[in-house]
């Protein structure tokens, strides 16, 4: 077995090229790291409300504040941490999962984007925030490229 065959990504007559498991296992590890990103907040935001809130300057005022916390930043970040972990089989469910990965992570940076821009609170307070939301989407995308072009 030579070096080259033994390696998952080598130089193939100029161009990159990847074993097929590869560019999956890439995918389905980014899908795994996004969704244990959101469950992780989800459940936080859950258990954690006011501690949660307080890191985003959130004042929990009266308990329907509370529970509206819990339901948006705990319940849906839970669900939609859920849903990528539905899509770890083949190539084609892979790809479907990153879409959904490219969906919500791009939402949450495009979302933390507009409110930078418009806002009147001081940049560094949302730049953090944004930039793991950026992260989120970059891995996505170059996972979402990877099985499109080396998964079957």
């Amino acid at each position: 077995m030579t070096s080259e065959s033994a390696c998952p990504v080598h130089e193939e007559k100029g161009s990159l090229a990847m074993s097929s498991s590869t560019a999956l296992l890439y995918g389905r590890c980014i899908l795994v790291l996004g969704a244990l990103t959101l469950i992780t907040l989800g459940i936080l935001f859950l258990v954690q409300t006011e501690a949660m809130a307080s890191l985003i300057e959130l004042e929990l005022t009266t308990p329907l504040a509370r529970g509206d916390i819990q339901t948006v930043y705990g319940g849906l970040e839970l669900g939609l941490g859920l849903l990528p972990l539905f899509w770890l089989g083949k190539a084609e469910a892979v790809r479907r999962g990153l879409e959904l990965h490219l969906a919500v992570w791009g939402g949450l940076a495009g979302g933390r984007a507009i409110s930078l821009l418009c806002s009147e609170a001081p940049l560094q307070s949302g730049i953090g925030l944004f930039s793991t939301e950026l992260v989120g989407l970059a891995l996505g995308w170059s996972a979402w490229l990877v099985v499109r072009r080396f998964a079957q």
